[in-house]
């Protein structure tokens, strides 16, 4: 806005002076008119006090441009660099965030030796490349494979056991690949079966070279569940979901593996992403244990009534189907609710199946199209950063607020504004959460 008012008044500055310095004498005459309408602009648009600016503040609704998850933990920067540490044993690393960026989404941090990648939600290293040239001596494979062990419990990671891991090591080019998987619950190899279809599960690997890791990625699947940031079901606790969820399918529990976590701030909070020998997917909610996702292909389809299966995955989450409206979208059928509560969030139900095929999937998915109207004004903003400006003690650089919803652990929406600063001198952004009803603040990096 302050940009806006500039130009426009050194605008209409420039335009008095050239009609100053014309020689044309029919101009003489709008000197002085002109001259008063850019004071008279001028202090609409530019005073001080109140301007029209102000006056488009006040009168303008503001849009929801975020969702955040209450429980959220996200990854601060020294938990970060920390994790980088521990991994590369180098002890000074450097750390710049696009500017336009809110949240760390990734902590991208470089040291003399190395350019790591980390998640910002989950801690999970994305990508690690050592960029000096490798030291040491060459080691057999179980030696790399070893070492590709401990560096996961270097980072504060918590191994499921060895008889539960799959390791395959290639040598190629002086360097030494190691890839770790976790096994199905039958022992055999999780993917076996999807790899001769031509696709292949992205593991967890490392790349060696003499005693120097060259390049790492990790996958949040060689882990006990129990033992993952933030999630609050167990091993067993799947194990009893599973069984009950292919009960109530008709099916036998097939073999399974947990092969990675998602986790997020907007769209998810976390979901653990579960494969089977039958080449079955599913997504658990990582706080609840329900089930979000299935895909798979039913054992004796032309025996199964599908609206009664509708049925049964409806009572299993104690909802009543008649409280929801049903509509064909291409080859299935979405479930809405019919009167939506307007601070609650709302989820559509997804069923794809056909009479008589053996394919079946559900999915239950946040309603994106859904819009719940807020009488918030964007003025409203400047309180929200001026409570949280006085108690700082740092120099803010740049600022700006985006209004946002936020989910409490019971789906209850809640308005507040995140306000986005940026210290002067410094890469990392902070972020606060500031409620529109009480304006009490929350820092969502410490």
């Amino acid at each position: 806005m302050e940009l806006s008012n500039l130009i426009v008044f050194l605008g209409l500055l420039m335009t008095y002076h050239l009609i100053k310095k014309s020689e044309f004498k029919w101009l003489e005459n709008l000197k002085r008119p002109f001259s008063l309408c850019v004071a008279i602009l001028f202090l609409f648009l530019c005073n001080p006090i109140y301007n029209l600016g102000d006056v488009a503040l006040a009168s303008t609704d503001a849009e929801v441009r975020l969702r955040y998850f209450d429980s959220t933990n996200l990854v601060q920067l020294e938990e970060a660099k920390e994790l980088a540490k521990n991994m590369t044993g180098d002890e000074q690393f450097s750390f710049q965030q696009p500017e336009t960026e809110d949240f760390h989404n990734r902590y991208y941090l470089k040291s003399k030796n190395y350019a790591v990648e980390i998640h910002g939600i989950s801690g999970a290293v994305f990508q690690l490349h050592r960029k000096t040239e490798p030291v040491g001596e060459k080691h057999s494979q179980e030696e790399y494979v070893k070492m590709s062990k401990q560096l996961l419990e270097r980072m504060g990671r918590t191994l499921l056991d060895d008889e539960q891991i799959v390791s395959t090591v290639v040598e190629k080019n002086n360097q030494v690949l190691v890839e770790l998987a976790p096994k199905l619950t039958d022992g055999t190899v999780l993917g076996a079966s999807s790899e001769a279809r031509g696709f292949k599960f992205v593991n967890t690997n490392f790349t060696w070279e003499k005693d120097s890791l060259i390049h790492f990625e990790e996958r949040l699947n060689l882990y006990p569940i129990e033992s993952m940031r933030n999630v609050q079901v167990t091993s067993d606790d799947i194990e009893t979901i599973l069984s009950d969820w292919y009960e109530l399918l008709g099916q036998e529990l097939p073999a399974y593996a947990i092969d990675g976590l998602q986790y997020g701030y907007s769209n998810r909070e976390i979901e653990i992403s579960i494969s089977t020998s039958t080449d079955d997917f599913l997504f658990l909610d990582g706080h609840t244990g329900e089930v979000l996702y299935f895909s798979g292909e039913l054992a004796n389809s032309k025996e199964i009534n599908f609206d009664e299966l509708v049925r049964k995955v409806f009572r299993s989450k104690n909802i009543n189907p008649l409280n929801w409206e049903r509509k064909r979208i291409y080859s299935s059928w979405e479930w809405r609710e019919k009167e939506p509560k307007d601070m609650e969030l709302s989820y559509v139900h997804d069923f794809g199946y056909t009479e008589g095929e053996a394919y079946f999937s559900y999915e239950k998915s946040i309603d994106i199209y859904r819009k719940i109207g807020h009488n918030v004004k964007v003025e409203s903003s400047r309180e929200a950063y001026e409570t949280v400006a006085k108690e700082l003690n740092y120099t803010p650089y740049a600022s700006r607020a985006k209004l946002t919803e936020v989910i409490d652990e019971n789906d209850k929406i809640r308005l507040a504004w995140l306000i986005v600063i940026q210290p002067y001198k410094q890469s990392e952004h902070r972020l606060y959460l500031v409620d529109i009803e009480t304006k009490e603040w929350v820092s969502l990096y410490e």
